[in-house]
């Protein structure tokens, strides 16, 4: 059995539900070698449905999920010897998806109004805000004066005035793509009386 693999896996990024290919193609051998696969270094055995092994010993993923992460290693094998291919790690992205959308806020101006947003995907997403009619995204950690928006998605308006009022939407962005889903919540203040 020769020692070099004509084909290897290489690392991956693959987004939940789409096609992803771990090639391995084994040392030329007499007799010819067998592939079976290593997963997180314990043997693994495809379902030959959503995951095939198929010729030469490339492992076929049809629709990724989020089981499927991990170290993959493909493993050929005669009556002569045993050599393993390089560790391929498998890493998958969930697109961004809101969990907790912000409600609607009433408020006297002067207040402090909080809209709270909170996004789940892989990697974490980042939540970010816009009111609709300015069209101006504001993202976490950043200054835009009387409005602020935290790490964790929450937006924050101090001392709140009329103009304020409208419609805020947030939205969450990762590697992953943008979050197929905003939300939206509305401002209303109103005036103060003395």
């Amino acid at each position: 059995l020769r020692s070099k693999f004509r084909a290897e896996p290489k690392d991956l990024s693959i987004t939940i539900g789409n096609r992803a290919i771990l090639k391995c193609n084994p040392p030329k051998g007499r007799p010819a070698p067998t592939v079976t696969w290593l997963k997180n270094t314990k043997a693994y055995v495809p379902d030959g449905v959503r995951i095939q092994k198929v010729s030469p010993g490339n492992l076929v993923i049809s629709i990724a999920q989020k089981a499927d992460m991990g170290t993959y290693q493909c493993v050929a094998a005669n009556a002569v010897g045993r050599r393993k291919s390089r560790v391929a790690t498998v890493t998958i992205k969930a697109k961004p998806e809101i969990i907790q959308r912000p409600k609607d806020v009433v408020i006297v101006e002067g207040n402090t109004a909080l809209f709270t947003c909170k996004a789940t995907g892989s990697p974490l997403p980042t939540v970010f805000w816009e009111k609709k009619s300015k069209g101006q995204p504001m993202f976490p950690m950043q200054d835009y004066g009387r409005f602020f928006v935290s790490s964790n998605g929450e937006l924050r308006i101090s001392s709140v005035k009329k103009e304020d009022e409208g419609e805020y939407v947030c939205s969450a962005l990762s590697p992953a793509g943008l979050g197929a889903s905003s939300a939206r919540a509305m401002l209303t203040v109103w005036r103060k009386y003395c």
